[in-house]
């Protein structure tokens, strides 16, 4: 099957990673895989050899970009092209108006991809598109409630978990704990860029009073990630007295090994898509805290600690609760966590979903 992946851009999100693991998985089933991104430059790491990526840059040239992306799929004539997140699906469809595409799957990555105008991009396009789909069952019943798709063409996929790379590594948790310095340290890890989204003030605020009710100072907070609210995030560290216990380790290429170092994951966020990195961090056999936000409560399902957005105080107390938990308790939700993502959640499993729904789609068949 010769499939076509266009996405916004292809940088260090968790959308671009699923893309480029869908690829690598598509690519060993014997598929012919290309991916078209229009905006930014590819930073986004492992990229699967023998992968077809071309750059467009819609924002420099709208037009002559519009013509390369239907001249590719006139010459390459790909059995399905599939567009993720807002941009690229809106983009896509609209290329499709002149353009024949076989057919046309848009994936949406998240609750929340705009306001108004955009949902009403979507509702306008959507007769172009041969099904809608998001990444949660929250997330899907909330684009049919604001009308961005109609209930019989929008259906949720899941995102898929490498989980012979995200597992339990003790050589990799002693090396980098060893290279970060943190040896002695309890520590909790954040994954996610540093937006709005993360809410990392919630979290920043969290650990300093979950600090002051251990009253000791052997806990360390590891942030990865890297956005416009840097410096506010840098600023908040130095205001909270936390520049000691928090570390801002950027852009990384290595977060399964620094998931390795970590005792507990943590996720802040206000909103969320799916929640790969808790899915991640469950695989890894971490204990997870997280914010009710988006798709993580589908992806948790219990197996670990699950508090409102947007409230310090609770996630706090969860934190102190988690760090409570005896040696046989904790290994008992982290074994139970990574048997639930390898069931649940296996990039495999979530491959053949997508083979299945184009085969669909091919066939002939509607949504």
């Amino acid at each position: 099957m010769k499939i076509l992946f266009t996405l916004t851009g292809l940088g260090m999100g968790g959308a671009e990673r699923q893309v480029l693991d869908l690829a690598a998985n598509f690519q060993k089933r014997g598929h012919n895989i290309s991916i078209i991104f229009f905006t930014g430059e590819a930073t986004a790491k492992n990229i699967p050899p023998n992968v077809r990526i071309i750059k467009m840059d819609f924002k420099k040239n709208p037009f002559k970009s519009f013509f390369l992306l239907r001249q590719f799929i006139n010459q390459e004539n790909p059995d399905i092209v599939h567009s993720h997140m807002i941009h690229a699906n809106i983009i896509t469809r609209i290329a499709r108006v002149f353009t024949k595409i076989n057919r046309l799957v848009c994936t949406a990555h998240n609750k929340y991809e705009g306001g108004k105008i955009r949902m009403l991009a979507y509702r306008l396009t959507d007769n172009f598109a041969d099904i809608t789909t998001n990444v949660s069952q929250e997330a899907v019943a909330n684009y049919i409630k604001i009308r961005a798709a109609p209930q019989n063409k929008i259906k949720c996929v899941y995102n898929g978990i490498d989980t012979e790379k995200f597992k339990s590594n003790l050589e990799y948790r002693n090396i980098t704990r060893n290279n970060l310095f943190i040896d002695e340290k309890i520590v909790f890890l954040a994954v996610g860029r540093l937006t709005e989204a993360k809410d990392y003030p919630n979290l920043l605020i969290a650990f300093r009073k979950f600090l002051k009710e251990k009253k000791i100072n052997s806990y360390h907070l590891l942030i990865i990630g890297d956005g416009e609210k840097y410096r506010e995030i840098i600023e908040l560290i130095e205001h909270l007295n936390l520049t000691k216990n928090v570390t801002l380790l950027g852009i990384r290429d290595d977060v399964d090994k620094i998931m390795n170092s970590a005792d507990y994951f943590v996720l802040s966020s206000a909103w969320e898509g799916f929640g790969l990195v808790v899915a991640e961090a469950m695989a890894t056999e971490k204990i997870v805290i997280a914010t009710d936000s988006g798709g993580v409560a589908e992806v948790l399902n219990g197996h670990g600690f699950l508090v409102k957005p947007k409230d310090s105080d609770a996630l706090c107390n969860a934190m102190i609760e988690a760090s409570l938990l005896d040696k046989y308790q904790k290994k008992n939700i982290e074994n139970n966590a990574r048997t639930h993502i390898i069931k649940n959640f296996s990039i495999d499993s979530i491959s053949k979903q997508w083979i299945d729904i184009y085969d669909f789609l091919i066939s002939g068949k509607k949504y």
